[in-house]
């Protein structure tokens, strides 16, 4: 959301924290907060939950009044690392949406590889929108830090 209240807040942190006592751990997405204020920012993870062994999803969503601000760049440089080198994963993917210029010029900066573009929900694909599938190989990564 654009911005979030206290309840969208609690109920997201519960979700994370519920993901963190699963034994084993398949998801890893954590809370971005100011470092100052302790606000939250939003969040960006890893999920391996649905995907191969060495796989995961990548995701992160940013309250708007913060883009362009390098933290999701930052956010997502620490959780990448942490999937490639503490979870030794081999490819991380990621989806956009084809209209989400921002998010496009994120996994780009990062290394993400376009695979394919795919039809999406109807409200989207009335806009013209589809979802565009990414991939990042840790061989691509390493070069990266």
């Amino acid at each position: 959301p654009d911005s979030w209240t206290p309840e969208q807040a609690r109920m997201l942190v519960e979700s994370f924290i519920h993901w963190a006592e699963e034994t084993p751990r398949e998801n890893f997405q954590l809370a971005i907060v100011h470092v100052e204020t302790n606000q939250l920012l939003g969040s960006c993870g890893v999920r391996k939950k649905g995907y191969s062994e060495g796989q995961a999803a990548f995701g992160i969503g940013i309250d708007a009044h913060w883009w362009r601000r390098g933290i999701a760049k930052e956010a997502a440089r620490t959780i990448l690392e942490f999937g490639f080198h503490k979870l030794d994963l081999q490819e991380i993917h990621s989806e956009t949406v084809s209209a989400n210029e921002g998010a496009v010029k994120l996994v780009e900066g990062l290394g993400f590889i376009r695979e394919e573009s795919r039809p999406t929900e109807s409200w989207m694909a009335e806009r013209g929108w589809t979802a565009v599938n990414w991939v990042l190989t840790r061989d691509v990564w390493k070069p990266r830090r």
